[in-house]
């Protein structure tokens, strides 16, 4: 038996093999979807707020309250909620907000001395090291509860989770980063490095070859291959080097100098410096927009928030925040999200695709989606082009039915002019 599989607008053969798979897909892409801009969340330390700053319009359109001495932040894959951290009192906190009511929808008792966190791709977990019980706290964000704290040692203070959600890489302030395998909440593995000097925060690249580690002593940034969890080559960057985001292309990454006042530009390709933007004002906490078109630096000494042209590398706008504005979050716009409900079936079951496209410009983007359904029974990929224009939106939802065990797997890309500005997947899981 074989099924047609039209998805995305295009249509091949799948063989069944012993499996039988019978799926069903129809899709029809609309020609229009919903101009979305992202809101920049920034935290007001001193204010004990957070301003939401609309990405395009660069104005503050809202000012939430209810905080404690707020410094990390970080935004759920989909947008719908930003993890602040509450660094007083002790034992510290994580607010949820609510990104459509601008609320705190939730608070979460974590560790002592916790600054930052990191949330992961999937979206089904945050994680916040706590730096003076050496521990690192896991909030299950579905329950908005703590369901595991494991040790790492140390002062580990940020940390990023990989791509494949299956590790979480801490830098921890007693010059090491800690590896972490998100199955067990295990230390996997220990990073040193002679450039390891007050590890500060970490960033991971897209593909997630390649994680970089600021160090705000040694004024370095560390490189480290995931494939080996070695420290490969230390860039050397301005005085105390906090934030770091790596674009969604995966070719740079801008690192804030908090001393000299300025943001580093640092190529991927070949780790060096390719240009220093001035102009800042006591630099820390940095985010890149889903497009990667603008970067986002929180000045925590003039009290404000600089937009940065990643094709220029200049600023293009400065705007007021609260006082000690210390980080940012991007409430991102996704061009496409994916999901299966439910996520795990019995064979013969169905489960349904839901599918929602947007757009994330003011302006018509011509973007290309490259799909791949993978499964025991099947390999079946494709693309589709498609122009963006602000407008409309529309949501799908289509019934899936496979007959045999193990996991389907939808993976989707998205890219313009040949860079890849988004992705989305998911996950259906068919049991005996």
């Amino acid at each position: 038996m074989k099924t047609i599989l039209s998805f995305f607008g295009a249509k091949g053969n799948i063989g069944s093999g012993i499996c039988g798979l019978a799926l069903v897909v129809s899709m029809v892409l609309p020609a229009k979807v919903l101009a979305q801009t992202p809101d920049v969340y920034v935290t007001n330390n001193v204010s004990n707020t957070v301003s939401v700053v609309n990405a395009t319009t660069h104005s503050l359109i809202s000012t939430v309250t209810g905080f404690n001495s707020p410094v990390g932040a970080v935004a759920s894959p989909d947008g719908t909620r930003v993890y602040v951290v509450n660094s007083n009192p002790n034992p510290g906190t994580v607010a949820v907000i609510n990104t459509a009511t601008n609320t705190i929808a939730a608070t979460i008792t974590i560790g002592n001395g916790a600054t930052l966190a990191a949330i992961s791709p999937d979206g089904k977990h945050v994680y916040v090291p706590n730096s003076n019980d050496g521990t690192v706290s896991v909030i299950d964000t579905a329950t908005n509860r703590v369901t595991a704290t494991f040790t790492v040692g140390g002062a580990p203070v940020g940390a990023v989770v990989t791509p494949d959600n299956a590790h979480v890489y801490i830098a921890n302030f007693n010059n090491a980063v800690n590896v972490v395998a998100t199955a067990t909440n295990t230390v996997t593995a220990t990073i040193t490095h002679s450039s390891m000097s007050g590890p500060l925060e970490a960033a991971i690249t897209p593909d997630g070859k390649t994680v970089y580690v600021t160090n705000e002593i040694s004024n370095k940034v560390t490189v480290i291959s995931t494939a080996t969890n070695t420290a490969t080559t230390a860039i050397p960057v301005g005085q105390i080097p906090n934030g770091l985001v790596v674009t969604p292309d995966g070719t740079r990454l801008y690192v804030s100098n908090g001393a000299d006042n300025t943001v580093s530009v640092i190529s991927t390709a070949t780790n060096t410096v390719i240009a220093t933007i001035p102009g800042l004002s006591g630099p820390e906490g940095i985010a890149v927009t889903a497009d990667g078109v603008q970067v986002f630096v929180a000045n925590t000494v003039a009290d404000t928030i600089s937009a940065i042209a990643t094709a220029t590398n200049k600023i293009t706008a400065t705007n007021a925040t609260g006082q000690m504005p210390a980080f940012a979050a991007i409430s991102q716009c996704h061009i496409l999200s994916v999901s299966f409900n439910p996520t795990t079936v019995r064979l013969g079951n169905s489960s349904n695709l839901n599918a929602t496209t947007h757009s994330c410009s003011a302006s018509s983007q011509n973007v290309v989606f490259n799909w791949s359904l993978s499964g025991p029974c099947m390999n079946q990929s494709g693309s589709a082009p498609m122009t963006i224009t602000p407008g409309s939106s529309q949501s799908s939802n289509f019934p899936i039915t496979m007959a045999c065990t193990g996991q389907l797997t939808l993976t989707v890309t998205t890219t313009l002019n040949g860079v890849q500005i988004d992705s989305a997947s998911a996950v259906l899981t068919v049991t005996p």
